[in-house]
Parts: C-alpha cells; structure tokens; sequence
C-alpha cells in the first residue's frame, strides 16, 4: 500500500483505491520478507479495515487467478491473540476469519493471508504472494 495524495497517480503495476495505490505481487514470500518487499517498495503490506477494502482487495486477486495464499499485514506474533495491523494499530472491528479462525491458540500460526476470500491465520515462514 502506497499513499498519494498529490500527484494523484500511482506507480507503473499499481492500482489506486481510495487516494492509496495497491500492488498484488504474485512472488512467494514469508510474512515478514514481503512486509520489507513493501518497505523497500515506498509502502506496506495491505490493511483491509473495512468491507469495501477487503472486496477491493479480492478483487485484485481474482484478477491475477491466485490459487494459493495471499498476506495481508495482520499477526500476533508479539502476543498470541492481540491482532494487530503491520502500522501497530489494533485489528479492530471488522475481519474475515474463515470458520475456525484463527487457530494459532496451539501452533505459531501468527500471520494472516487470503485464501479464497476469507483470513486464515498461517505460519509466518510460509512463503505466499502479497499485496502491498
């Protein structure tokens, strides 16, 4: 996620929704090596806060027919259970567990990603694409 709010443009792959420009990267990476892919990129890891968010979000996805999982910038890797947002900002009101979730009560299931249209709770090493 890369913020413009004055040239109104987003960079070349990017696609803006909100004043803020969105990037699917369809390359496998673990959690934390796709949060610096975005860094390093001018942005962060995606932060669907909202209904409108996660479906644009989605939307993207099925435009690139993912089949596998997709991070967005959600863990509690610092406190089981205390989902917090990539910026340190608590998750909030509005999620999209899929049934089940999370899980990581038992395992290091500390990060979160798509799969489908709904938030799975994975092992941060697994290697995933990302949106930024």
């Amino acid at each position: 996620m890369i913020t413009y709010y004055f040239s109104g443009a987003c960079p070349t792959g990017y696609t803006k929704y909100r004043r803020v420009c969105y990037k699917l990267f369809n390359e496998r990476k673990s959690f934390f090596e796709a949060a610096e892919t975005c860094e390093s990129d001018g942005g962060t890891l995606a932060m669907p806060r909202d209904i409108g968010m996660n479906n644009f979000l989605i939307s993207l996805m099925h435009k690139e027919s993912i089949c596998h999982g997709i991070w967005i910038g959600l863990n509690d890797s610092r406190r089981e259970g205390e989902w917090k947002w990539i910026d340190g900002t608590a998750l909030g009101f509005f999620y999209m567990w899929a049934p089940g979730q999370p899980n990581s009560e038992l395992s290091d299931d500390d990060c979160v990603a798509y799969s489908g249209n709904l938030w799975y709770d994975l092992k941060c090493r697994m290697k995933e694409s990302f949106i930024c």
